[in-house]
């Protein structure tokens, strides 16, 4: 790396990093719009992203072709009547357990054909149950247990 090369990557982490408050605006307008709406106790919000790029990290300048950590993972955010804000989970789920899980969510069975395991069991919060849909309380009672084998 030399002076040129992390100013090039400074400026594209900065440009990077402007592009997301467009997307944190959208997110703030929709919620409002739901909240306007009085639909926000029957609304789940996901907000997901790709595992970004490395910018620097471990003397790369752009990829995220490498088996490091923060590459191999992807940020996950749930919102919705039965989860507990500020909450997490550790059981690691794979891409494949999010169209379960939101069927699971809208109260549609996974059909059996389809890969992956619903993660609703571990999103919503034993003391949140009295808040929840009629899908996902039925969603509950027929979930099988996420368990990896």
């Amino acid at each position: 790396f030399n002076g040129n090369d992390v100013d090039q990557i400074d400026g594209l982490a900065q440009k990077r990093c402007k592009t997301l408050l467009s997307v944190d605006d959208s997110y703030a307008q929709i919620v409002k719009t739901l909240e306007d709406l009085q639909l926000m106790n029957n609304t789940y919000i996901l907000v997901t992203s790709d595992h970004g790029y490395n910018l620097g990290h471990h003397m790369l300048p752009s990829n995220k072709f490498l088996l490091y950590e923060h590459s191999l993972k992807i940020p996950m955010l749930f919102a919705g009547p039965g989860i507990q804000q500020n909450s997490t989970f550790s059981t690691m789920g794979t891409q494949v357990d999010l169209a379960p899980t939101i069927l699971g969510l809208a109260g549609i069975p996974t059909p059996s054909y389809m890969d992956g395991r619903s993660m609703v069991p571990m999103l919503i919060s034993s003391a949140e149950k009295n808040v929840l849909p009629g899908s996902v309380l039925l969603h509950l009672q027929t979930a099988a247990p996420f368990v990896r084998n």
